[in-house]
């Protein structure tokens, strides 16, 4: 998708289509818990699968036939949409060269991105793992019994992050920089619900309470397609798809983290659960807080020169020449 993204989509227009598109996921959820639960109930668990397999047979079918690698590419696409894209999209090689591995593992804006991925992936799962789990063992509060609540922070995510979104756009529309738009959003996205666990950790026995905190701090994650997200289509466009993979491994590995050592933490304070789950959300608010300073004091959201080096490891003549243009005013 990020390959694509910065094929087919403005800057100015890229924060909405994001989140539009990876926010599916949220919807996705939303749709799926009660879809399933009634499909399960009418015809059996079974059902479920099949009907789950039939939808993704279509959605495939869609992707084929409608989706294209650029416009150049596409069969149906008008010559005004064309022009408007060539007039309004950064150049990107319709042939990547092979990734600059080196070069990319040692960009600090690469690992500023990483940074902030693995503190939002550890924050996120704590809300969607263990958020649930605090409510049911330490509350007697079971989410999960109604598909309704437990789809709610995901649809209001949804609406966050498309509404963020346009306002997103709209700034570097009315000329606010890429790199505000995309730390305030880091602020929105990570230190919001910071704030959250925090009050999780301190709200003792009120379980209206967790619950629209949970709401909110769930929602506020829906800036992060237009904050650190991006980082690859930032500072790399040729090479986004890949960077957006290794960001999203990095970022997968924290569960396997988290969830364990939330468990060995509850072990450890069962005569006082509510301290252990306070610890719990300590080291998750933590995660937030180290992914979202240094991202927020060192992020330049600029092209890396390595994104436009040839074989040689020399840039194009005209790339050197705009630097040396740019350097001369």
């Amino acid at each position: 998708m990020s390959a694509i993204v910065v094929r087919w989509v403005p800057v100015s227009e890229r924060a909405r289509f994001v989140s539009f598109a990876f926010q599916g996921a949220s919807l996705g959820t939303v749709v799926a818990l009660p879809l399933c639960g009634w499909v399960l109930q009418s015809w059996g668990w079974e059902a479920v699968f099949h009907v789950s397999g039939v939808l993704s047979l279509v959605w495939t079918a869609a992707w084929w036939l409608l989706v294209f690698d650029s416009p150049d590419q596409h069969p149906r696409i008008t010559a005004k949409e064309r022009e408007f894209l060539s007039e309004h999209l950064e150049p990107v090689k319709a042939e990547p060269p092979p990734v600059p591995w080196l070069a990319a593992l040692r960009s600090r804006q690469f690992w500023l991105g990483n940074l902030a991925g693995i503190g939002n992936d550890w924050g996120f799962h704590t809300f969607f793992n263990l958020g649930p789990k605090y409510m049911k063992t330490a509350l007697g509060f079971d989410l999960k019994s109604s598909s309704w609540l437990s789809s709610l922070p995901f649809l209001s995510q949804y609406v966050f992050a498309m509404v963020y979104g346009s306002l997103a756009d709209l700034l570097l529309q009315r000329g606010v920089r890429l790199v505000t738009v995309r730390k305030v959003s880091v602020v929105v996205s990570h230190l919001l619900p910071v704030v959250g666990l925090l009050v999780l950790a301190y709200s003792g026995c009120n379980a209206v309470l967790s619950v629209v905190v949970l709401t909110l701090s769930v929602t506020m994650i829906g800036a992060v397609t237009s904050g650190f997200f991006q980082t690859p289509m930032d500072i790399a466009p040729n090479f986004a798809g890949v960077l957006t993979g290794v960001m999203n491994g990095l970022g997968s590995i924290t569960p396997v983290l988290s969830t364990p050592l939330a468990g060995a933490v509850l072990q450890s304070f069962q005569e006082a659960p509510q301290v252990g789950w306070r610890y719990v959300f300590w080291v998750s608010a933590a995660m937030y807080v180290l992914g979202a300073v240094p991202f927020l004091l060192f992020y330049r959201a600029q092209v890396e020169p390595w994104n436009d080096e040839d074989k040689t490891g020399k840039r194009p003549a005209d790339l050197q020449l705009k630097d040396l243009k740019a350097q001369e005013a």
